[in-house]
């Protein structure tokens, strides 16, 4: 009978390496490959590039935060930080925003979230995924990310009272469409189904 040993502490922290920093690569650029599409959109080649990234991303994970931005065009990029996910939304943000810049990027915060509407009033999801500024400053992004969290909450966010896209999903995919970016980590990877 064969005796199975314990995997080592190599083994376990390549494994980990490995789920953190290689396999977001690896479906980086994988949407060129592949024509998925949400059931609402025709059915059309896609240009832009998915960055898939497992959960607890850190800010010294360059490697990871160098591919968001090189895929949206490298240093200078605008990208567009949504935390609607998160818990707390301000610091997740802050944290994107933060890593991102470092990196090269212009990135900016979409204050999409119930969380910034309990402090004010006028951000309900509803009011600004419909605002033409924040719908212009997402036309004009290279890139989308979003934060880690509840993905039902980026879900409730994005979609309209009625279910169907809000104006800045569609625009969200218009970026993806034409070859933008869109990249996420933990929650903000699993809505990046159809």
């Amino acid at each position: 009978m064969l005796k199975r040993s314990k995997p080592t502490y190599f083994s376990r922290v390549a494994l980990i390496m490995y789920a953190l920093v290689f396999q977001p690569l690896i479906f980086a650029n994988q949407a060129n490959a592949s024509n998925t599409s949400h059931a609402s959109y025709p059915t059309e080649k896609v240009k832009g590039s998915l960055v898939i990234i497992g959960g607890a991303l850190r800010a010294d994970n360059a490697v990871v935060w160098e591919t968001i931005v090189k895929q949206a065009g490298g240093k200078g990029s605008r990208i567009a930080i949504i935390p609607a996910a998160s818990g707390n939304p301000q610091r997740a943000a802050e944290f994107a925003a933060s890593a991102l810049n470092a990196h090269g990027a212009a990135s900016f915060v979409v204050p999409l979230s119930t969380r910034y509407a309990e402090t004010d009033p006028s951000k309900t999801p509803d009011q600004i995924q419909k605002n033409p500024y924040w719908i212009a400053q997402i036309q004009q992004a290279q890139a989308v990310y979003f934060t880690g969290g509840d993905q039902a909450k980026i879900t409730k966010a994005l979609l309209d009272t009625n279910g169907k896209p809000s104006p800045m999903l569609e625009a969200i995919w218009s970026i993806y469409r034409q070859g933008g970016v869109i990249a996420g980590t933990s929650a903000g990877a699993a809505i990046m189904s159809t």
